[in-house]
């Protein structure tokens, strides 16, 4: 999914097929590499980035004021799927997000599909060097974008486009399953997306912990690979099976 291009391994091969047709989302991955590069061109100018403001639901003054902070709120999107994507059980896990943020918060259950949710039909075309929505393009060189529409868009223009509008909307909703675990956050931060620039943290009651889902029974051999609570990702009783 880049603008940032990652090398083909395998962390790249496991995010295009949990956000893609292997992952039960057959548009979700384009939709998402075709987003990237219209937030950057539209962060471009003052009112670019007041829109993407308020469709990212941005706390005041995070996206900055240069023309890069929509490449910046792009990268920050983006980079949640890997996680997304490792943690991409069929089952209710807190096995990644203990490890490396926000905390013993579990995500759902399939969390790639949960982030593609509003992403299932077609809302862009996406070339190698294009992507067009609404009728307007794009032009893609790299990580460099440019249009002949972005830059003299008004608030309104952009307003006008109702597939941006959905894109964009599914875009907040993919990142807000890793950065809005927690379900608290009333504006996201690009710079710091691990859901603790909000509300104080709630303490998860012992009966809706993941050990708990999962413990007795057959459901027990799972817990060790699915949960982290309190283990912090050194997962004694499975080692070498992975």
């Amino acid at each position: 999914l880049p603008l940032t291009r990652p090398p083909l391994n395998g962390g790249a091969i496991a995010v295009a097929r949990a956000f893609g047709k292997a992952g039960g989302s057959e548009h979700c991955a384009r939709n998402l590499r075709g987003a990237f590069p219209l937030v950057s061109e539209i962060g471009k100018t003052s009112t670019g980035r007041t829109f993407l403001s308020e469709r990212f639901r941005l706390c005041p003054g995070t996206i900055g004021t240069d023309k890069e902070a929509g490449l910046r709120l792009a990268k920050a999107v983006q980079g949640v799927f890997f996680d997304v994507a490792e943690a991409d059980y069929p089952f209710p896990s807190s096995y990644i997000t203990s490890a490396v943020g926000p905390g013993n918060y579990a995500l759902p259950a399939w969390p790639a599909r949960v982030a593609c949710s509003e992403l299932l039909d077609s809302l862009v075309d996406v070339t190698d060097d294009r992507v067009t929505v609404d009728g307007v393009s794009v032009n893609v060189d790299w990580d460099t974008t440019s249009s002949s529409f972005f830059p003299t868009a008004s608030l309104s223009d952009l307003e006008s486009l109702p597939n941006l509008a959905t894109l964009l909307n599914g875009a907040l909703g993919a990142w807000s399953v890793w950065c809005n675990v927690t379900g608290h956050l009333q504006c996201f931060d690009p710079s710091r997306c691990d859901s603790s620039n909000s509300v104080v943290e709630t303490t998860t009651a012992t009966s809706e912990t993941c050990s708990t889902q999962y413990a007795g029974g057959s459901a027990s051999a799972w817990e060790p690979v699915v949960c982290n609570d309190d283990l912090n990702l050194v997962n004694y009783l499975h080692q070498g099976g992975g």
